[in-house]
């Protein structure tokens, strides 16, 4: 149920919102398994999660990770966010005008996690 919902709102997303987000996970997600932060099993069910909301298909249901599994999740997203606020990360200079519709959107999809 709750794949269905977050997939509605980041279909609902701006093309730039939704690549960051992407951006964001993305490179948290090489930065735990570079530094082997996580077992990965782990890792593995928190990508298959994350790729569903992007897709057609149900890889894994975000309601059968576990609290842990969703924690991770959370913060990788909200450092993420932070780094957006803070320093302008993943932004190109024509973008800086659009970070808080950015972020608006991005936290309107942390509200379901």
């Amino acid at each position: 149920m709750k794949n269905k919902i977050i997939k509605e709102k980041i279909n609902k997303m701006t093309k730039i919102s939704k690549e960051i987000y992407d951006e964001i996970v993305i490179e948290k997600f090489l930065e735990m398994n570079l530094n082997k932060k996580l077992d990965e099993r782990v890792l593995e069910r928190i990508i298959l999660a994350h790729l569903s909301f992007f897709s057609d298909n149900d890889f894994y249901e975000y309601e059968k990770l576990s609290i842990y599994e969703k924690n991770i999740y959370f913060r990788m997203i909200t450092q993420g966010m932070v780094s957006l606020y803070l320093n302008n990360k993943y932004l190109d200079r024509q973008d800086y005008r659009k970070k808080f519709q950015i972020l608006d959107e991005i936290t309107k999809i942390l509200v379901y996690l």
